[in-house]
This record gives structure tokens, C-alpha cells and sequence, in this order.
């Protein structure tokens, strides 16, 4: 509801993919101007990262979800680190051929909205993945 999520994968890793966002505007009262979206940790008027999670065999989608944003929130107001826009969870009730799940059988998915550097992640910034 917050964001419209392009289709371009910007980058991927073990623990999800990220896509560039772009803020849904609510539209005011009559004679106001438009606002971000009230569910938003920080109002955000402009491109943002959105970081699809997807759980693994290590760890629940709960557990991924906490480890995630705890360690963006714990560090959240560091010059080095994007800030957290939000997070956010939908259920599909479709499966990827259309069809409809069985009741009660909905997949969760959540999404992580942080600002969007400019340069990448780290990897990419300094030449290289980390992790070779």
C-alpha cells in the first residue's frame, strides 16, 4: 500500500532480493497536498530499497524477519548504515499458477523498505562481492 515495487531485481543475495520502491502518495483532504503513507517508521518521499525476504531452511520467516530489522534498528542514526522506512507483510492467496490456496494455506511475505544508496551495497561499491 506504501510503495509501488518495480520489477527489476537490483540485487540478491542468500536471504532475499531488493527492488526499487516508489512511495504511494495518500492523497489529503480536499486542498491538501498528497502525504507519505501513515504506516511508514520514516516518512519518505522518494525512491527507496526494497528487500523481498525470502526464508531459508536455517530460519522461520519469524526469525528472519527479527534478525533482519533488529540488526537495522540496532544501528539505525549511523552515518554508514541506510536508514528503516518500514516493514511490511502480505499474504498471497494465489499460488504462482493463479490458482487459488487453500484456505488458511496463505504464504506471507515480507518486505523491508530502507533508503536506497545510490552506489549499491558494499560489495559492488568497493569492487567486489565480500563474501570471495
Amino acid at each position: 500500500d506504501c510503495y509501488k515495487v518495480e520489477e527489476k531485481c537490483i540485487a540478491a543475495g542468500k536471504r532475499g532480493q531488493v527492488f526499487i520502491g516508489q512511495p504511494v502518495l495518500a492523497a489529503g483532504r480536499p486542498g491538501m497536498q498528497k502525504k507519505p503513507c501513515k504506516r511508514l517508521l520514516v516518512a519518505c518521499e522518494q525512491q527507496v530499497a526494497i528487500k523481498i525476504l525470502q526464508p531459508d531452511q536455517d530460519k522461520t520467516e519469524e526469525d528472519l524477519v527479527r534478525s533482519e530489522v533488529g540488526l537495522l534498528a540496532r544501528v539505525q542514526g549511523h552515518q554508514n548504515v541506510v536508514k528503516l522506512y518500514g516493514v511490511f507483510c502480505n499474504s498471497e492467496e494465489r499460488t504462482s499458477d493463479g490458482e487459488d490456496k487453500a484456505e488458511g494455506n496463505a504464504r506471507r511475505r515480507w518486505f523491508i523498505a530502507m533508503e536506497l544508496h545510490p552506489h549499491g551495497n558494499l560489495g559492488s561499491y568497493i569492487g567486489g562481492d565480500p563474501m570471495d
